[in-house]
């Protein structure tokens, strides 16, 4: 018996229209991430529970990474300076904490940068370890054995092919010699407002807290207390605008590569993250890590502006590659 015509067209139409949702669901996936540049998979996950299934999900972040649209990265956490909070959000941070996370793929630029990382890290002679010192994030390095005419150099990727040196600390000089486990440091970068935000907003801030501290010393009988209220607003204002134009600096580079000491904030403050690869050179050997830094930023308007800044410092420590059907095909690790 024929099945009737009208009920096929109508089940033809239904796997169409289900077709459709199904690339629809897909696509905000895909437009998360490029919008975001960086998420976490836990947050993609919640932002999208409910909309779109595990399977759908998985699925498409699959052939993404198939693709080589996005980066499936995990990360270790390092570092996190809360810049401004009038939000009163609440930061965990556990050091070395591990997170799953997806990064954009540039049209393949960055995904391959990774690859390429991860299948030249290096001789493993040299131990990294940042830390921060106030705003500063510096990396000390250490190698296993004695090692001549050391080298340090960063490169923002995958915006930029400059690899730029960095001055040692320690004697301030471009090389040096590294005895077998001692530890000389170099600066990686160093938050701080720029130059304009500096003249913009910093000295009109001197200016209205200077005016302030003038006016506490009055005796409220004889405060103008409508203008200390507007100076109090001004004070909230210029405070906020300031501390938003904080940005990082590569403040450790060599003399001759001082100009390019804005390309770490440049990439920030269009993108939201920036990927360094951090590379120790000596005479018979070298080593890389990749950290990546995110800039987070919110606001809530009101009478009074609020937000919230925050910047993270993650090392990219596993980078995966997935096969035409999606599987895994290989996991890399920093360990290797």
């Amino acid at each position: 018996m024929l099945e009737n015509p009208f009920k096929m067209l109508e089940n033809s139409f239904l796997n169409e229209k289900a077709h459709y949702v199904l690339l629809e669901m897909s696509s905000r996936i895909e437009d998360v991430i490029r919008e975001r540049r960086f998420v976490l998979k836990r947050d993609l996950r919640k932002s999208l529970k409910g909309v779109i299934s595990d399977s759908t999900f998985y699925n498409r972040l699959n052939t993404l990474v198939k693709n080589r649209e996005i980066c499936e990265v995990e990360l270790k956490t390092l570092w996190k300076c809360v810049v401004l909070n009038d939000l009163g959000r609440r930061e965990e941070f556990v050091h070395g904490r591990l997170v799953d996370a997806y990064l954009w793929g540039y049209d393949g630029k960055l995904f391959e940068e990774i690859l390429h990382y991860f299948r030249d890290k290096g001789d493993g002679r040299f131990r990294f370890k940042p830390y921060a010192n106030g705003r500063e994030v510096l990396v000390s390095v250490s190698p296993s054995k004695f090692s001549e005419n050391c080298r340090a150099k960063i490169r923002i990727a995958p915006s930029n092919h400059l690899e730029l040196s960095l001055t040692w600390q320690s004697s301030r000089t471009l090389e040096i010699n590294i005895n077998p486990d001692e530890e000389q440091a170099v600066k990686l970068f160093e938050l701080r407002p720029s130059e304009e935000v500096e003249k913009w907003w910093g000295e009109p801030l001197k200016s209205v807290r200077k005016s302030l501290e003038e006016k506490m010393f009055e005796p409220p009988s004889e405060r103008d207390q409508p203008h200390y209220d507007h100076l109090k607003m001004r004070e909230h204002q210029y405070s906020r605008r300031y501390l938003l134009g904080t940005y990082p600096y590569l403040t450790g580079l060599a003399e001759t590569d001082k100009s390019h000491e804005d390309i770490l904030m440049k990439t920030v403050m269009s993108e939201g993250v920036a990927v360094t690869v951090f590379s120790v050179y000596c005479r018979d050997a070298y080593d890389r890590r990749l950290y990546l830094l995110h800039r987070k930023v919110e606001s809530r308007d009101g009478l009074l502006e609020k937000y919230f800044l925050c910047y993270d410092l993650y090392e990219i420590t596993k980078f995966t590659t997935r096969t035409a059907r999606g599987r895994k095909e290989r996991e890399y690790s920093s360990k290797d």
